[in-house]
């Protein structure tokens, strides 16, 4: 029997994004150079191996856009990484309010909320990945 995280991480790698697909939210949302600069060198610090960097570049992609949503999530799903579940989920949070077509970012919500214990909300969550 599949434990709850388990179960979670499977969803997470089947409702990956098919390539090419973009949400609307993304197509509309115009974000400026600095964030998109900075996001990209966080996403360096990562293959690095260097989490603490990306963090610092993912803040100031969103203090470049606050509505940055793939900064919000990138960030949410390093706050996962790093065991903080509840920054996590605030920050996943934000990001699937923006663009609830976000797969991936809801099954990370449902992954940060199930290591909360909130289990309905999790679930609620993970269902709505596989919807989006």
């Amino acid at each position: 029997v599949p434990t709850p995280t388990r179960l979670v991480f499977s969803l997470v790698r089947q409702t990956a994004p098919i390539a090419g697909t973009v949400s609307p939210y993304r197509l509309t949302h115009k974000v400026p150079r600095a964030a998109r600069r900075a996001l990209e060198q966080a996403r360096s610090a990562l293959v690095e191996k260097k989490p603490g960097e990306a963090e610092l570049r993912l803040r100031a992609a969103l203090r470049a856009d606050a509505e940055y949503t793939e900064a919000q999530s990138l960030l949410g799903a390093l706050c996962l990484d790093l065991q903080r579940p509840q920054e996590a989920s605030e920050w996943l949070a934000r990001a699937t309010e923006l663009d609830p077509q976000d797969a991936v970012a809801l099954a990370n919500l449902s992954l940060a909320r199930l290591r909360l214990d909130e289990l309905p909300a999790a679930e609620a969550a993970a269902r709505q990945s596989l919807q989006a």
